[in-house]
């Protein structure tokens, strides 16, 4: 069977640099990463599941290396782990094994080339999966890793058209400072504030506690809106959170504790 070419867009992102030593060099400050959210509470676990993208895309053995960082809800950096890619074998990385000492937190992982002299001029943003699951019965959801980090000087506003609350559920967002100290030099806090608008156009508002560099908040938003059901009457409504250094799509997700249901904003 004759050969399938690499995909066009991988191919013009590709450039030899042909000697194995400026490419480590230049993959160290190209593979910028991914970062999502994990959860490790007392009914849902977390997957971080990767996957060897370059060597999909150029549809032949593409030698790659990864690495995760966990970081805990307060922004400590609490766990990493590298190896690499063997062929196109995807690497699942389950936090039962793991345990970390938070509940919640934000995962970043890495795919660097090891590829000769080859590098990637720019690095794709979705470049892992997390799976969020229920330990006893498995219901489980996937979301995809997002751009890191955002940018340092403007506000991040964001309005996620559908929002809607399921009966009996309750509701959850995640917000993470995408802020790392190590970049800047500088403790930069990130002070979020959540706006949910109804059908109506009627706003509730709310400022939340300040996000520690490469932390995270669990906004419970029941506790936070007390009349969150009365608010939205039943009808689908509009969440906005607005602040800086916010990592871009804080990620929703509802429960009642047997299933889970998830998004990006």
């Amino acid at each position: 069977m004759e050969k399938t070419l690499a995909h066009p867009l991988f191919s013009q992102k590709l450039i030899d640099l042909k000697f194995k030593t400026l490419a480590k060099i230049a993959n160290y400050f190209l593979s910028l990463g991914g970062i999502s959210y994990y959860i490790f509470d007392e009914t849902f676990s977390t997957r971080i599941v990767l996957f060897n993208y370059a060597s999909h895309y150029a549809n032949d053995d593409f030698p790659c290396d990864w690495k995760i960082i966990l970081y805990s809800s307060s922004g400590e950096k609490i766990f990493s782990k590298e190896g690499t890619f063997v062929g196109q074998a995807t690497v699942v990385v389950d936090l039962e094994e793991i345990k970390p000492k938070s509940k919640y937190g934000i995962v970043v992982a890495h795919i660097k080339p090891n590829n000769k002299g080859k590098i990637l001029s720019k690095s794709y943003d979705s470049i892992f999966f997390t799976e969020h699951y229920n330990r006893d019965n498995l219901y489980h959801d996937v979301a995809h890793s997002l751009r890191w980090p955002t940018s340092f000087k403007y506000l991040y506003n964001i309005t996620g058209h559908g929002f809607s609350i399921l009966s009996g559920a309750k509701a959850y967002l995640m917000i993470g400072n995408s802020y790392d100290a190590k970049i800047g030099g500088r403790n930069l806090m990130c002070v979020p504030t959540v706006e949910l608008t109804n059908y109506m156009g009627k706003v509730r508002k709310v400022e939340l506690s300040p996000i520690a560099p490469m932390g995270c908040i669990r906004a419970d938003l029941n506790e936070l809106f007390p009349d969150l059901k009365d608010h939205f009457v039943g009808q689908p409504g509009m969440i906005k959170v607005i602040g800086a250094n916010v990592i871009r799509k804080p990620f929703f997700y509802q429960t009642n504790g047997s299933y889970i249901s998830s998004d990006h904003l």
